[in-house]
């Protein structure tokens, strides 16, 4: 019997290790680790760099959140008739193990309603308490959208991995182990006809290879484009009966191929890992442009939709064909994949540039300017807005309720007539049936959020509330329901006849002296926001006129006297209300409930006086942001800063690059092979000697002959490269008309919130006269004459004047939150927009905030000398800077723009571009390095002028310095060269061909610095 030796049970032990694998766990913490490592070393810049700890994990908290096993997940709930076929197909039993990991019973996250308590504020029924930071934590928790972008995020990583992963040494082992028993009649018959081997009884044999029949592989890919494969194997044969004798053998195999023309070098084989390091960086900043639109959408409603929240997202250039990596790339289409993906940024070019940030918006500031300032955002802040117009409503309803029982007094003594009581009760009817139908619209506007926006269910109880939107309640609710408590108390003491019970009396004069309380307990709160008003008047004076400030001046010193009145009237009343209690025991009842009565109605006059001083006070604390920024200066901050625009220059490069991967494959195929082998000698597997070994050097030449499609590729890339270098050209166009749109925009509401708050100005001021006289106490009627009647338009004119307080009020906050709407959309537009840990916007003024990125974020430095050489270009040649004006203009220029409304301060500090090239007057387009330039007079035969410089008497303009003078003329034009290779200036275009022809222009003139 074969004795197994320490190396035969060892080699044993090593096939079961390796046969048995390693775990999904193990697997997906390693792509997990390695995302994190790429995700971290992508984000080398504050702009875009992700928060910490970046993964896929979804927070337990989410209703998304899957509690069982990522790598063995439970059955999920399955539709029964088809689960049929899970266990049996056309009537053969399947397999048995698909409830191996159990079944699930629902897919969403069994206990996330429970933990709302843990992050949000809860009302006491059991709703949640909503502001904007929680709306925007809610929406990172349980929104898909989000976790879309951080899945998209994390496969671009992985294709990075797999890009990277071809150029590793790669080793693929593997072992087949096999065991062969023959009977006694097998045993001695040949193996083939004429074979003098025989089958042995009992044979144990081992193959160390990647697969059957295939050899044990290392293979490491080059940058040079060179492929090395190195195949290995042994087999290990053991007789387990007879003699016992044992066989083995080795061989080594070596190919290596390095393609010297088509197929290689760098241009062709970094060409996709190139492309997927790209894209990773593209993507970290696409996810920080999708935050900031995600905020926008979240808070106003903006880019919702097909808006530029769409066009933010995340993009994946690989995963073609269902694997990682930049699979099935061709090099041809725009971005080099085809119909694979796209590349990022073309179609729609981002946030605020395109047709959301253009068309929709501007149309819609307009539209709400035209009609009085009444449009309305969207988002949390739109649902606010409705909210608040709403309750103005419901206010000037109250308001029409209680005025109707004064109206209906007035029509019981003959002062008024009955059209105008039945048009008051007409109104109050239309405003309850407008009211209950904005309330329907507001509550599917909440479902709709809920869903849409937050990822909730619409069934979720939420009370929607943020301290922005409270400066616009003028009106204070507990001043509303002051009101409405001293109507009832006039209602109730008026109605009381005969003798009244002393216990009626007592509860009477407590209700009086509460009631007196409460309008008490208003005036510190009015004092209060008469402080708010006098810590912002700098702030509103700073930009204000001479006129405009001394009117200012004048209302605020009105409403501290007014107020000061109340006070001393209040004290008045304190009084008479002692009077009353003291009397309440010996006073005829009938005087005791007039003078009750009375003094209601006073502290019902002085609350409503109150309400309306706190209005004014709180109408003008309400500060708006003015934006000071040229739209010159606003196009060099975008160009600067934006995110997208970034991503963009990057794309334009991509499709640039594949103009050489394109022509790489017109040329010759010119391959250098290096094959050979080497085996062992003897019965010993790693007895390897070189005299059992062989080596093959050769060459692969293949002319370039047929090559019809590369040529059409190659083509059809250099058109490609134009169609996007225009749409990069355009794109600039596009964010410099969004600028230009927005700062006029801005500059319209800003013009409009004004006009609004004069109109509440008036509003109060109409309904603070009407009130007084409907609330004047009629004249002593002479005996023998009818009482003095009310005038014909009196109801009417506090019907109108209450209408117009409703809206006004509304048209001014719908004109702040339009301009908050464009500040945020400009902010965005700019590329300045910051975000805090939270997602939340920092709200700056924009020099503060560009201040405070330059500082944080400096911009990158210029590219290396030694770079632009390598590619080819001469950086101080490549755009010519002599006559270049300075930051927006010449002087003549700058001030003509300053003089503008919507230009009304350049910014000298911001450096222009080196790639800006301004409109020039003439100008000579410069000749080949190393060619000289030919001028019309001369031949191509003959020696042709320096500098190609058409004009002599613009020459002649150039100040002739010392050093200018001293330097020789080719020199000065040799500086403003263009790194063309092959390119000639002709007097007559029909001897050139057009591929090799010039414009000439003229040289510019001097300008003014």
């Amino acid at each position: 019997m074969y004795r197994f030796s320490i190396f035969d049970f060892a080699l044993a032990l090593a096939l079961l290790l390796t046969s048995a694998g390693c775990t999904r766990t193990f697997w997906r913490g390693r792509a997990d680790r390695e995302v994190a490592y790429l995700v971290a070393e992508k984000s080398n810049n504050p702009r875009w760099a992700v928060p910490a700890g970046f993964n896929l994990n979804i927070d337990p908290r989410s209703r998304f959140y899957d509690p069982t096993n990522p790598d063995h997940p439970p059955l999920p709930p399955d539709d029964p008739y088809s689960h049929v076929y899970m266990h049996r197909v056309d009537g053969k039993r399947a397999a048995p193990w698909w409830h191996i990991n159990g079944e699930l019973p629902q897919l969403p996250n069994p206990g996330w309603r429970q933990r709302l308590a843990e992050y949000c504020e809860m009302t006491p029924e059991g709703a949640v308490k909503l502001d904007l930071p929680g709306a925007l934590a809610l929406s990172y928790i349980h929104q898909p959208l989000h976790r879309t972008q951080l899945e998209t995020l994390y496969l671009s990583a992985l294709d990075v991995s797999a890009e990277r992963f071809r150029f590793n040494l790669q080793f693929y082992p593997g072992s087949s182990l096999s065991f062969l028993r023959a009977g006694q009649k097998a045993n001695g018959v040949p193996i083939s006809p004429g074979s003098t081997i025989s089958v042995p009884r009992s044979q144990l044999t081992v193959i160390n290879d990647t697969a059957p029949g295939a050899p044990a592989t290392i293979s490491r890919e080059f940058a040079s484009g060179g492929t090395l494969l190195v195949n290995f194997a042994n087999t290990f044969v053991w007789q387990l009966t007879g003699p016992h004798s044992n066989n083995t053998n080795s061989i080594i195999n070596m190919s290596l191929v390095q393609p010297l023309l088509s197929g290689g070098g760098r241009i062709i084989t970094l060409e996709t890992l190139t492309l997927a390091e790209r894209t990773l960086l593209n993507n970290l900043r696409w996810y920080e442009r999708w935050r900031q639109a995600w905020f926008m959408n979240v808070s106003v409603g903006q880019n919702a939709g097909q808006g530029s929240l769409g066009s933010n997202s995340l993009t994946r250039k690989g995963g073609g064909f269902g694997g990682t990596g930049i699979t099935g790339f061709s090099g041809t289409g725009v971005g080099g994949l085809g119909n694979v993906a796209s590349a990022a940024g073309f179609g729609g070019f981002g946030g605020g540039a395109g047709a959301a940030g253009l068309g929709g918006q501007a149309t819609a500031a307009v539209a709400g300017a035209a009609g009085g300032g009444t449009g309305n955002v969207n988002g949390f802040y739109g649902i606010l807005q409705q909210q608040v117009n709403i309750d103005n409503a419901q206010n000037a309803l109250n308001l029409q309720t209680r005025t109707l029982r004064l109206l209906e007094a007035n029509l019981d003594a003959g002062l008024i007539d009955i059209a105008q009581v039945d048009l008051f009760r007409q109104s109050i009817e239309t405003s309850k049936a407008t009211i209950i139908q904005a309330r329907i619209l507001l509550e599917n506007q909440k479902d709709g959020f809920k869903q849409g926006v937050l990822g909730l269910p619409p069934d979720l109880p939420m009370v929607f509330d943020d301290p922005l939107i409270k400066q616009f309640q003028l009106i204070d609710p507990r001043l509303n329901d002051l009101q409405a408590k001293l109507a009832d108390f006039i209602e109730r003491t008026g109605a009381m006849s005969g003798q009244p019970s002393q216990e009626e009396i007592t509860q009477m004069t407590g209700d009086l002296t509460a009631l007196a309380g409460e309008v008490g307990a208003a005036l510190p709160t009015m004092r209060g926001d008469l402080r708010l008003l006098e810590s912002r008047s700098s702030e509103r004076t700073r930009k204000m006129t001479a006129v405009e400030k001394q009117e200012f001046l004048n209302e605020k010193q009105r409403l501290l006297d007014r107020a000061a009145q109340l006070e001393t009237r209040f004290g008045q009343l304190e009084v008479t209300r002692d009077e009353i209690a003291e009397a309440a025991q010996e006073s005829n009842p009938d005087e005791l409930i007039n003078s009750t009565v009375g003094l209601t109605n006073e502290l019902a006059g002085l609350a409503q006086e109150v309400a309306l001083v706190r209005a004014s006070a709180r109408l003008e604390s309400i500060v708006i942001r003015p934006i000071e920024l040229s739209t010159v200066d606003a196009l060099q901050i975008a160009r600067a800063h934006r995110l997208d625009w970034m991503n963009l220059r990057s794309a334009v490069v991509d499709q640039w690059r594949l103009i050489c991967f394109n022509a790489n494959s017109l040329r010759s195929v010119l391959n250098l092979t290096v094959n050979g082998s080497l085996a062992t000698v003897g019965n010993n597997p790693i007895k390897f000697e070189a005299n059992n070994g062989e080596i093959t050097l050769g060459v692969q030449f293949a002319p370039p002959l047929t090559r019809l499609l590369q040529r059409n590729n190659y083509r059809q890339a250099l058109i490609q490269y134009q169609q996007v270098r225009r749409q990069a050209i355009q794109f600039e166009d596009t964010v410099n008309i969004t600028l230009r749109t927005d700062m006029r925009s801005l500059t319209l509401f800003e013009v409009n919130f004004e006009i609004q708050r004069q109109a509440v100005r008036i509003a109060i001021r109409r309904v603070d006269q009407t009130r007084e006289i409907l609330n004047q106490p009629p004249p002593p009627v002479v005996p023998g004459q009818t009482p003095s009647a009310l005038g014909p338009t009196s109801a009417t004119n506090l019907l109108t004047a209450l209408q117009a307080m409703s809206d006004s009020q509304n048209n001014l906050m719908s004109a702040w939150l339009q301009h908050y709407d464009e500040r945020l959309q400009l902010h965005n537009d700019l590329g300045i927009m910051r975000l805090d840990n939270r997602g939340m916007w920092i709200d700056e003024q924009i020099d503060q905030s560009l201040a405070q990125l330059e500082q944080m974020y400096p911009l990158p430095p210029e590219l290396p000398v030694d770079w632009l050489k390598d590619a080819g270009l001469a950086p101080p040649n490549l755009y010519p800077t002599e006559g270049v004006p300075p930051l927006g203009g010449t002087k003549a220029q700058v001030q003509a723009a300053a003089a503008t409304p919507e230009t009304p301060r350049p910014r000298a500090d911001i450096q222009r571009p080196r790639e800006e090239v301004p409109e020039r007057e003439s100008e000579t387009l410069p000749m080949p390095l190393n060619e000289p330039a030919l001028t019309p007079d001369a031949s191509p035969g003959e020696e042709p002028s320096p500098g190609g410089v058409l004009d002599e008497e613009v020459q002649s303009e150039e100040p002739a310095d010392d050093e200018s003078s001293a330097a020789p003329t080719s020199q000065k034009a040799k500086s403003r060269l263009w790194p063309f290779k092959k390119s000639v200036a002709v007097a007559d275009r029909k001897e050139v061909e057009p591929r090799a022809s010039v414009v000439q222009f003229r040289q510019p003139a001097k300008r003014d610095e």
